[in-house]
């Protein structure tokens, strides 16, 4: 199941594979197309062909974007094409009579994929109930209509479901987009956390040490606020470049402030080799 989800979740990325992936059910209007041909009323035959050509463009722009990402905007359009869409639907029923069924799988598949909780699920609902009642209602019962409701039947189960899938792994997606980036900020705090505690630390032991020297020595007092002033720029270079990610407090600046750090305290510490070259 979560290879599935993420196959579907690669599948939806681009904004075109939606309308690709509906083009192909295209073919199926060979069976309205096919009904209004064999109409002996001209009039109702060019109509019903010209709501067709019209109903390709509307039903393909309405899979550019599945229907719970969409904005305000984004859905009042949506709208707008699923009434097109009815329309069509409405102009083939009176061209060619209950044969305009054939239609539905069309709207049940536009009203999974392209509308959005909680109006996807009851409006799927009342087409497939309406194209079961319609043959009941017109009283013409017949073997190939049911057959288009049992296909649209599936067709609206295995939409709901698969745009559940889908809708369920964008958000478990976010989530661990939400968790990595709490993470890494987490990480950063205590990298900088640790930085500045170090460096205070040295800052406060070389600021107690000039001091000491101001009225003994104040050349060496001078000399330990310029390492000071030179450590303290460190220091916020490190914070800075920790922060934006530029790079990390590497082992050479720990080491070498290490070493500032026992001279300052007056402790003899032996360090061999460079840092450098690990």
């Amino acid at each position: 199941m979560k290879r599935f989800r993420n196959w579907l979740l690669e599948a939806v990325k681009g904004p075109r594979v939606g309308v690709l992936i509906a083009s192909v059910w295209l073919v199926c209007l060979v069976f309205p197309v096919h009904s209004l041909l064999v109409l002996e009323d001209r009039v109702r035959c060019l109509v019903g062909l010209l709501a067709l050509v019209l109903f390709v463009p509307v039903y393909l722009a309405g899979f550019r974007d599945l229907g719970g990402q969409l904005d305000a905007a984004g859905r009042r359009w949506q709208l707008l094409r699923g009434g097109f869409v009815l329309a069509v639907m409405g102009v083939l029923c009176w061209a060619i009579g209950l044969d305009a069924i054939s239609l539905l799988p069309f709207l049940v598949t536009f009203a999974s994929y392209g509308l959005w909780p909680p109006v996807r699920l009851p409006a799927v609902v009342v087409l497939v109930g309406s194209g079961f009642l319609m043959p009941v209602l017109m009283n013409e019962p017949d073997a190939d209509n049911n057959a288009i409701m049992f296909i649209t039947a599936l067709v609206a189960v295995l939409g709901l479901l698969t745009v559940k899938t889908i809708e369920s792994g964008i958000v478990i997606s976010e989530q661990n987009r939400r968790r990595a980036a709490l993470e890494q900020r987490e990480r950063m705090a205590r990298d900088v956390h640790d930085l500045l505690g170090h460096s205070l630390t040295v800052l406060t032991l070389k600021a107690e040490v000039a001091q000491r020297l101001v009225r003994v020595d104040p050349g060496a007092a001078e000399a330990e606020l310029s390492e000071i002033i030179r450590f303290s720029r460190q220091a916020l270079a490190d914070v800075r470049a920790t922060v934006t990610r530029l790079r990390t407090p590497d082992l050479a600046s720990q080491v070498e402030a290490s070493r500032t750090a026992f001279s300052a305290a007056a402790v003899r510490a032996t360090i061999r080799g460079d840092a450098r070259d690990v």
